[in-house]
Formats: C-alpha cells, structure tokens, sequence
C-alpha cells in the first residue's frame, strides 16, 4: 500500500508531525516482522519469514486480534501449535463470531481449548460458530451439554437437531425442561422425541404445556409421564376445571379412586377429586402426623 492515499486522506494540520508520519510508516511499511506481526500486515510478512518473533509481538497480534496473522506465526513455525496464544484466539475469534478465523485456527489448537471456545460461542449465541465447533468435540462433553440447553431455550432448533446427538441423556431431559420453560416448543417437539423414557424432566414440560394452554402438547407427553408428574398436572387440570384433560390423565394413573371422583365432577366440581390428590401429598401426611 502506498502512503500517497493516507497523506491525502490526512488533514493537513497532522501531516507534518512526526510522531504521526513514524506511526504510518510503521503500519504500512513494517521494518522488522515484529513489526509487521504487531500491525497484522499480512502482505509483508513473507518478507521476514526468515526471521525471528518476540513473544510481545504475537501478544500485541492477539491484543488486535489479527488471526490471520496468528495463523501465519504457526504455519511458518514461529509460534507452537496448541500453545496459549493460539488457544485463546480461538476462543476470542468463537465469542466475535468470525467463524473463517475459527476454522482456520482450529486444526492448531487443543480439545480443551476447543470445548472452550465453543462453550464461549454458545454463550454469545454465535450459531454459525458453534457449528463449526461441534465438529471438533467430544460427544458427551460438558461443554456440548450447556451449548445444547442455551439453544433449545433460545429456540435454535437447526442447532438442537445438531447437538442432541453428541449430548447424554441427562443434558436432552435438562434442555427439554429449558425449551418448554421458555415456551419453544418447536423445540420441546424435537427434544422429546430423543429424551429418555419415563424422564423425571417430562412431568415439568407438561406442567408447562398446561399452563400455557398447549393441549397439542398435553396430548403429546403425558403418555410417558411418571406417576408423581402426573398427579400434579392433575392438580391444576382440576382447579382449572379442564375435565377433558382430567380424564387422559386419571386413564394413565389408572387409579380407581381418580376415576371415580372424576365421574362426581358434573356435581362437586371436582372437589372430590382434588381432595383426594391433596391426600397423597407429603404435606398433607405430615399434617396428619
């Protein structure tokens, strides 16, 4: 680059101060490859690629976040593959989103830093990043747990359909409970299908979807609900007087005594039913006590 641009661009009561001509003199025409790594002039650096790097200078690159450059240090063998400063690019590169950065660095860097920096692009909800990320790490990781949860409550489910696969059983139940918390239920569609049997998450996604008035999704869970999950969303299926849910539920408890006070409720409004629910709470049992 020339300096004719600059010295035209630059208004004439700072062209003749020294400190401002050595200042561009030193970006645009680097002396020293610490010089040139410090600025991120790419386009001299193969002019030193002879010789040696301070520790300072590929600091100051990461300070300005020149990731090209860090990416020319490790090819041209002046700076070691899995080091700090080529993890830690990785991982700012991750939280800005500049994902050709990311897949540049990434083949040069640790599994740990990797799981970091893909925790740290999840974090800022940089999608595009994470799946780039994903690649790299190993299934069942923390890492790819919280990335999984921080999707599903954000309602990525491009991402979800992602990462689940990579997730233990444990983080789909977690992320599940976050999407229907959140109200995503494009996600809680996709997540249940993939969550364990029976999961103790399920009767906390369907207290939700009773709720928030999702009888799609009522209809969808509450066959593989445990029995303590169901009891309560048949708690609040009664106070809201929504008979029609009452009666899925009581035909998967299979408890006689629900039915029954289910066929009173035309007469005590459910009275008799909720009573009996409140008669197998800890609580009331300890009352008694």
């Amino acid at each position: 680059m020339s300096l004719t641009c600059v010295e035209v661009s630059l208004h004439s009561s700072v062209k003749g101060l020294e400190h401002v001509y050595t200042a561009v003199n030193a970006y645009l025409i680097p002396l020293t490859l610490d010089g040139a790594v410090r600025n991120g002039c790419l386009g001299v650096l193969e002019r030193f690629k002879t010789k040696s790097c301070t520790t300072d200078a590929m600091d100051a690159a990461l300070d300005n976040y020149h990731y090209s450059t860090i990416q020319w240090l490790v090819i041209n063998n002046k700076l070691v593959p899995k080091s700090l400063i080529v993890n830690e690019a990785l991982k700012c590169a991750a939280e800005q989103g500049k994902s050709e950065a990311v897949e540049h660095l990434l083949a040069h860097c640790s599994d740990e830093a990797v799981e970091r920096a893909f925790k740290y692009a999840a974090r800022k909800e940089k999608w595009q990043v994470v799946e780039i990320l994903y690649r790299k790490c190993t299934h069942g990781c923390a890492a790819l747990g919280d990335a999984l949860k921080i999707a599903a409550s954000k309602g990525e489910r491009d991402v979800v359909e992602l990462l689940w696969r990579g997730c233990d059983e444990k983080d789909v139940a977690r992320s599940l409970k976050s999407a229907a918390v959140e109200g995503k239920w494009n996600v809680v569609g996709e997540l249940y299908r993939h969550c364990p049997t029976e999961s103790r998450g399920i009767g906390v996604v369907l207290l939700c979807a009773i709720e928030k008035g999702k009888w799609d999704m009522v209809e969808m869970l509450y066959p593989r609900c445990r029995e303590k999950g169901l009891v309560e969303a048949l708690k609040v299926v009664v106070i809201q007087h929504r008979w029609d849910v009452a009666k899925l539920l009581c035909r998967k408890l299979q408890k006689k005594e629900y039915e029954d006070a289910l066929q009173l409720v035309d007469r005590d409004e459910g009275r008799l039913l909720l009573d009996r629910l409140y008669r197998r709470c800890k609580c009331f049992q300890a009352e008694k006590a």
